[in-house]
């Protein structure tokens, strides 16, 4: 799957743009990490794919752990074809090895695509009603046990 992404450009831009603007050494360092690291130092590098969730779900798991909590629930509002929850899954999963946390994961959406524009504070110059459509029986069938999607 990594080296079919590869294949678009703006993988290519988006590398340039996060990876090249960054002093050599950083750089450098975190190439170490991503071959040697811990997945905890690669999600402190950035490394991880949608680093915000990355970041989010393990500072999540460790204040669980703190408190003496055993799960905690994650959720996503809008979740269109499923890519981010998907991500969102695989990352609780790594971090729930590394912590003992569990995780319960929600996705809400209507199912339906992005709704019409009201104004302009809705950017119809960007986007469209039915925008981001998802289907369901195919995401469905991606998520784990711990994860429902909730249509409505």
């Amino acid at each position: 799957m990594f080296w079919t992404k590869l294949k678009h450009s703006y993988v290519w831009k988006r590398i340039l743009y996060e990876r090249v603007t960054e002093p050599i050494h950083l750089n450098l360092f975190s190439i170490l990490v991503s071959l040697f690291g811990s997945y905890r130092a690669k999600i402190d590098f950035d490394l991880i794919l949608r680093q915000h969730n990355a970041y989010g779900i393990l500072r999540a798991a460790d204040e669980a752990r703190k408190l003496g909590l055993q799960s905690v629930t994650l959720i996503e509002f809008g979740v269109a074809a499923g890519a981010g929850l998907i991500n969102m899954c695989k990352i609780a999963e790594k971090v729930s090895s590394i912590t003992g946390i569990d995780f319960n994961i929600y996705g809400f959406d209507t199912g339906l695509g992005m709704p019409p524009p009201q104004d302009y504070k809705d950017h119809p110059e960007l986007y469209q009603q039915g925008d981001f459509p998802m289907n369901r029986d195919q995401l469905v069938k991606l998520l784990p046990k711990n994860a429902e999607l909730i249509i409505g």
